[in-house]
């Protein structure tokens, strides 16, 4: 994603400052911490989530099936290509 972890952990540490973000300690071994949502981060992601969901809803009613169809397709080609190419990124 070319960001270092510096600005992940800076990205982490306002989340957790401002409640989005609670972190948990692994009890299986405790040098791990585990990040999951807060309810306050839940209800900014289903305040942008759902509206957006909506609209795609709204877009898509429009498509027929063959062009659904169509979309499938082309969708499930690009997929394939992104894993063969991690797969290659992999091997490097």
């Amino acid at each position: 994603m070319g960001v270092s972890a510096a600005a992940i952990t800076y990205l982490v540490e306002r989340m957790v400052d401002s409640g989005h973000l609670l972190r948990e300690v692994d009890p299986a071994d405790r040098r791990r911490v585990k990040l999951r949502m807060s309810e306050a981060g839940i209800d900014v992601a289903r305040g942008f989530f759902t509206p957006l969901a909506e609209h795609a809803r709204h877009s898509m009613a429009e498509l027929t099936d063959d062009d659904l169809r169509t979309a499938h397709r082309v969708f499930t080609a690009l997929t394939g290509a992104i894993q063969t190419f991690l797969a290659e990124l992999e091997h490097r």
